[in-house]
């Protein structure tokens, strides 16, 4: 199996918020600090009102990733999130997931698995400024938000 994208790990192995909450928090996390960053989160989990057949025909894919960030990186034009639970042991990557992120990666897309929202922060910072350097990242904030005129 391919995997040529970036992993965050923590290495956390114990009780942890359910992916859901991860993903609000993250939500919330990247409207706070990024308000001008165009993304949107893919809900391609659960249950389906619509059978398979159908979601196929209306362009469905099965492991898109679960954050799409359209706004430019430092380094790349866009990026894609998998953002799984903090235990990595209490998520498991699906084939179809992992070959979505690999195949964005070969196509130049920054591509990152995550365990948990706090490992997501950290790729968003890196794929936004190069490093996740706190203060690195409080800078680009500042500037964004002085050409933006964000208060």
């Amino acid at each position: 199996m391919k995997n040529n994208y970036l992993v965050f790990d923590s290495g956390y192995r114990g009780d942890c918020k359910t992916e859901t909450a991860e993903q609000i928090d993250l939500a919330t996390w990247i409207d706070f600090n990024l308000p001008w960053v165009i993304w949107f989160h893919v809900p391609n989990e659960g249950k389906r009102l619509l059978s398979g057949v159908i979601n196929k025909n209306m362009g469905v894919k099965k492991g898109v990733a679960d954050i799409i960030i359209l706004s430019q990186g430092y380094l790349h034009d866009c990026g894609v999130i998998e953002l799984k639970r903090k235990d990595k042991r209490k998520s498991k990557v699906s084939s179809e997931q992992n070959d979505f992120l690999s195949d964005c990666r070969d196509e130049g897309v920054f591509s990152a698995l995550c365990y948990g929202k706090d490992e997501a922060v950290k790729a968003i910072k890196i794929y936004f400024t190069g490093s996740d350097d706190n203060d690195t990242f409080a800078l680009y904030v500042s500037e964004q938000r002085k050409q933006r005129r964000i208060k």
